[in-house]
């Protein structure tokens, strides 16, 4: 399948709307000012692609979604141009493949630079970390970490890092929109749609 097609500007508007919450299509084409005829075509062709998957909702209330649709995997298309190299796909990500190109995308060089060697100190404890994000606040940028008791101690060690408790770490991520934070990797369960919790993305192992 041709990778370009898939990502018109309203394909890409729905798939943006979802990498935050589940939507049904009722929701999808308010957001979005269109139909919902022109929403369900466009979420079957994402869903062809394996871009999205749909959940249905047994026992719904009158009025609430029937049907939820939601990111199937984190997903990078990377265009890579390079000397004798040149090509572009749609990757599969694992765990940290996710947190590194985040930080990849950081724009400022020397902010990027700082964030990304914290975080390559901290990759093996990933499976101990509850959440994380950026912190562009001050002149040093930091990771600001949530994590599980067996590896506070060693992260505490690293410089870089910040160790927050899961409810101070949960305050920060909701100022995000200040333009001086991005997360890394948020708490499974932070963002609820439609009064329940964020149903977690499927990836590949970290």
């Amino acid at each position: 399948m041709e990778l370009a097609p898939l990502f018109t500007e309203q394909r890409w508007n729905i798939l943006k709307h979802l990498s935050n919450e589940r939507l049904s299509p009722l929701q999808l084409a308010s957001i979005t000012n269109t139909t919902i005829a022109n929403i369900s075509q466009q979420l079957r062709l994402l869903e062809a692609a394996n871009l999205v998957k749909k959940e249905r909702l047994p026992n719904r209330d009158k009025g609430q979604p029937r049907t939820l649709f939601s990111l199937s995997y984190d997903y990078a298309y990377l265009i890579l141009i390079t000397d004798k190299f040149a090509d572009k796909k749609l990757i599969k990500l694992s765990r940290n493949q996710t947190h590194l190109l985040k930080i990849l995308s950081i724009d400022n060089a020397v902010q990027r630079e700082k964030i990304l060697e914290a975080y390559l100190q901290i990759r093996e404890y990933i499976g101990s970390i509850h959440a994380m994000a950026a912190d562009f606040s001050s002149n040093n940028s930091i990771i600001l970490v949530a994590a599980g008791k067996e590896a506070s101690g060693k992260l505490a060690r690293i410089e870089g890092i910040r160790l927050l408790s899961d409810e101070k770490l949960k305050e920060h991520m909701k100022k995000q929109d200040t333009g001086n934070m991005l997360i890394i990797q948020e708490f499974e369960n932070l963002n609820n749609s439609s009064g329940e919790a964020k149903a977690g993305r499927q990836r590949t192992a970290p």
